[in-house]
C-alpha cells in the first residue's frame, strides 16, 4: 500500500483503541461516537475501513504527501534570490 513507514498519530491511536473495544463488545458505537467526536454513520465507516484494510484504513489518504500547494522548490528559491 506504500504506506510502511507511516506512524500512527493520537487521533488514528485513538480510533485504533475504540474499534477494536467496539469489535470486542465491550464498548457499543454510540459511545465510540462520542468518544471519537464523530456521528455514529462515520463510526460505523470507520469500522468498515479497518475490518477492509487494517490500521491502515484510519490513516488519511494524504498522510506522507506534499500539499498540492506546496510551492515548487526551484520558485521559492528564486523568490527568496530575488528578494535578498
Amino acid at each position: 500500500m506504500g504506506m510502511e513507514g507511516i506512524t500512527l498519530g493520537r487521533k488514528q491511536q485513538l480510533r485504533v483503541e475504540v474499534v477494536t473495544r467496539v469489535q470486542g463488545g465491550r464498548l457499543s458505537k454510540e459511545e465510540a461516537a462520542a468518544a471519537l467526536g464523530v456521528t455514529r454513520r462515520q463510526v460505523d465507516n470507520i469500522i468498515g475501513r479497518f475490518e477492509e484494510e487494517g490500521v491502515f484504513g484510519l490513516v488519511h489518504g494524504n498522510t506522507g504527501k506534499a500539499p498540492v500547494w506546496k510551492t515548487p522548490e526551484d520558485v521559492a528559491e528564486r523568490v527568496a534570490r530575488l528578494a535578498g
